[in-house]
C-alpha cells in the first residue's frame, strides 16, 4: 500500500469520523431539547392533577347540593299541587 493511498484513506475515515461526530452532536441538542419539553410538560402535569385533586371535595359537595335542590324542589311542587288542589275544593265546596 503506498503512502498516498494510505493518507487518502486516513482523510477518508478522519471525514466519516467528523461526520459523525456532527450527526452526534446534532441528535444529542434535539434529545436534549425534547427531554426539557417532557420535563416542563410533567411539571404542568403535576401542577394541573394538584389543582384537581383540590376540587374534588368542592365538586362532590356542589353535586350533593343539586341533588338535595332538586329533591327540595320536587317536595315543594308537590305541597303547592295538594295546596292548589284544597282551595278549588274549597271554592267548589
Amino acid at each position: 500500500m503506498s503512502t498516498s493511498t494510505h493518507n487518502e484513506e486516513s482523510k477518508n475515515l478522519s471525514e466519516m469520523l467528523n461526520d459523525i461526530l456532527k450527526i452526534q452532536e446534532e441528535l444529542e441538542s434535539r434529545m436534549g431539547a425534547s427531554n426539557r419539553n417532557l420535563e416542563a410538560n410533567f411539571e404542568n402535569i403535576k401542577d394541573f392533577v394538584s389543582r384537581a385533586n383540590a376540587y374534588i371535595p368542592i365538586l362532590n359537595q356542589i353535586s350533593k347540593d343539586m341533588v338535595e335542590i332538586c329533591e327540595r324542589t320536587q317536595s315543594l311542587k308537590k305541597q303547592s299541587s295538594l295546596l292548589a288542589q284544597k282551595v278549588v275544593n274549597q271554592n267548589t265546596g
